[in-house]
């Protein structure tokens, strides 16, 4: 059973809803009735949905006029309803790029109007535009596509439940079921398959019953048709063409019920397509038992009904299927030469319809020649205006010197009242500049306390080790002179940190942290500075723990959270005790992602916490302790990032730091 009628159903009544959601379903700001260029876009929105199947490109035409009038009187709702259209009229064209761009610059507009039912219908359409493009990709990513368009109808699904748009929520349960339906055909497992193909069904049924709700018959009636199709498609699959009384019963109470509202509605399309439904089941049904040969007969005159309405509204498709089914029918009765003779008109029919591709293709490629043709004549008709324009700015010269004249004489004259304010803004300046020359020594004192003090431990060491390197190394034994290297290590480390940090301070005092942010995995991130660091714990048999979970990101500057990583995890490794460890770890909290770090060390009391982070001008007289520079570099970068830094400590049991980011 084809699904023909289901891509038909997709790509005429969803866009039909979208487009009449504004002309008919929605008064856009009652108030702009008065307003003559208000009434003049909705005049081209009537124009533009009357061209809209018949001549898309002057749909488009009058869709851009009413576009350009609703950014001439910044009426943002009718903008983004023009830009709206726009793409819906690119995605009859199959220009889904266009079509995809639109729908987004709408989308962006809608959330700041905070129109739900504009942006269920752009969510939707995206969605949309996602499905269709699935159809000329590759399989990877095809399964991809379809999933983005479920996200996509999920989210436009979420926002007409919450205004109770019944007809907007049906609509995008549908297109669920659509969608569910393309991901079973390429799934690859049959049972993971068979559960595809039963939540297309459930999402059919659950869209049969808001249509049944509004009183949609058409819609109710597409429901059941494709719910029957389904079915088919599952029981054909799962048991080679036999067909149970029971499966056979529940597809034809879904037809017959979709025949009932199709006849209701007159719609003849759809009765075309029920009976050819109706023909096909039966001949398989009377394929799986001989004793059903009376199916056949039935199942001729539902084929030949559909080929009666099917001519009716040239409908080549619907012929060609009944041609088949009338083919298979007659040959399984025996009547070859009947069979013959509707398989003649089966080929003569395919052939056709083989043309009318064709001749669609042809189509395609030329609407897509004028659309490229009018844009071009679009740029010829702005570098007229441009050169018109430059005409007219040389006569305009001559009346902006005169009126230059006029106010360099004004400011000569306003200026004698301005001289007192020159005189307090040179005053204010001077005062700046006095802070400036304060804050440059200030910074010069603490570079010269820092060399002296962060500097001077490290230095000191490195000295004397290699210089007992140098002056006893025949007289040290082997572990000894380990001990030294290491030593040398440490003390290289430290002069590195104390280094980085310096260079970190001096271009936070003078303001010139530039923040690049981009997407980064966190575990990664920190494992990387673990990495370093790792060589400088062992020293002391300390184990960095990076606690991370792998999936938590961050669009952060990621040059800059290494520097303050890398300061706390050296910190940690420096005050914990031997034999400990450090726990690096984060978690997600109402939308923000908070880190720490760990320690088991000496801990810090509580009238240090509260200075931590304070940039200071006086050293502290623990040797151990240092300048505390890093903390002040870690605090200022934290800034920059828009985040929080704090700590948390308990004397003898450990230090934890906290980074909140957003």
């Amino acid at each position: 059973m084809k699904h023909i009628y289901i891509i038909k159903f997709l790509l005429s009544f969803i866009l039909n809803v979208s487009f009449a959601q504004y002309i008919y379903g929605q008064e856009i700001h009652n108030n702009q009735l008065e307003n003559k260029d208000s009434l003049e876009v909705r005049r081209l929105f009537g124009l533009m949905e009357e061209f809209e199947y018949s001549n898309t490109d002057t749909s488009i035409y009058y869709c851009k006029r009413a576009y350009n009038i609703s950014k001439k009187i910044n009426e943002k709702s009718l903008e983004a309803y023009s830009l709206y259209y726009l793409g819906g009229l690119y995605d009859i064209q199959g220009l889904y790029e266009l079509a995809y761009n639109h729908y987004f610059e709408a989308l962006s507009i809608f959330e700041k109007l905070q129109d739900k039912k504009g942006l269920g219908g752009c969510l939707n359409c995206i969605g949309i535009v996602l499905w269709e493009q699935s159809e000329q990709a590759v399989i990877a990513l095809k399964i991809n596509k379809l999933k983005k368009s479920i996200e996509y109808t999920d989210k436009a699904l979420v926002l007409y439940r919450e205004i109770n748009y019944k007809k907007g929520e049906a609509v995008c349960l549908m297109n669920k079921g659509i969608v569910f339906d393309d991901c079973a055909k390429y799934e690859q497992d049959t049972l993971v398959q068979k559960e595809k193909y039963i939540k297309a069904i459930d999402f059919y049924k659950q869209a049969m019953d808001v249509f049944v709700e509004i009183g949609d018959i058409r819609s109710t009636a597409d429901c059941n048709l494709n719910v029957a199709s389904l079915y088919y498609d599952i029981y054909i699959n799962e048991t080679d063409t036999i067909l149970t009384k029971v499966e056979f019963d529940m597809m034809e109470n879904y037809l017959e019920s979709s025949l009932e509202l199709y006849n209701k509605d007159n719609d003849l399309y759809g009765l075309a397509m029920v009976l050819k439904s109706l023909a096909t089941i039966k001949i398989q049904y009377a394929k799986s038992n001989k004793s059903h040969k009376s199916f056949l007969y039935t199942a001729i005159r539902d084929a030949k009904k559909s080929l009666e309405l099917a001519d009716s509204v040239n409908a080549l498709f619907l012929k060609y299927d009944a041609y088949f089914a009338l083919f298979d029918a007659y040959k399984s009765l025996n009547q070859f030469d009947k069979a013959l003779q509707y398989h003649e008109l089966y080929l003569t029919t395919k052939d056709s319809v083989h043309k009318i591709e064709g001749l669609e293709a042809m189509e395609e490629m030329e609407t897509l020649y004028n659309v490229q043709k009018k844009e071009n004549e679009i740029k010829v008709q702005k570098k007229e205006i441009i050169q018109t324009q430059a005409e007219n700015k040389q006569q305009k010269y001559i009346i902006l010197v005169v009126i230059l004249i006029l106010i360099f004489i004004s400011i000569l004259v306003v200026k004698m009242f301005k001289l007192n304010r020159q005189k307090k803004s040179i005053n204010n300046i001077l005062n700046e500049k006095n802070e400036l020359l304060n804050k440059l020594n200030s910074t010069q004192n603490r570079l010269i306390s820092i060399i002296s003090h962060d500097f001077k431990a490290p230095l000191s060491a490195f000295y004397s080790i290699t210089n007992s390197l140098k002056t006893k190394y025949d007289k040290i034994d082997r572990g000894e002179i380990d001990n030294l290297l290491s030593r040398m290590l440490n003390s290289s480390v430290a002069l590195k940190l104390q280094l980085e940090n310096m260079l970190n301070w001096a271009i936070t005092q003078d303001r010139e942290i530039r923040v690049n942010k981009s997407q980064y995995n966190l575990h990664i991130l920190a494992l990387k500075i673990i990495i370093i660091l790792q060589e400088f714990a062992a020293e002391k048999s300390i184990i960095i723990e990076n606690s991370i979970d792998e999936d938590i990101e961050l669009h952060t500057d990621g040059k800059l959270l290494s520097i303050v990583l890398n300061n706390l995890i050296s910190n940690a490794v420096k005050f914990s005790k031997p034999d400990s460890k450090i726990i690096v770890s984060a978690k997600n909290k109402d939308k923000k992602v908070i880190l720490s770090v760990k320690d088991f060390g000496v801990g810090i009391n509580k009238d240090d916490i509260k200075n931590l982070f304070v940039n200071q001008d006086k050293i502290s007289k623990n040797e151990n302790s240092g300048t505390g520079l890093g903390l002040i570099v870690s605090k200022d970068i934290i800034d920059k990032l828009e985040g929080k830094i704090w700590a948390e400590s308990i004397v003898g049991e450990g230090t934890e730091i906290f980074i909140e980011l957003s």
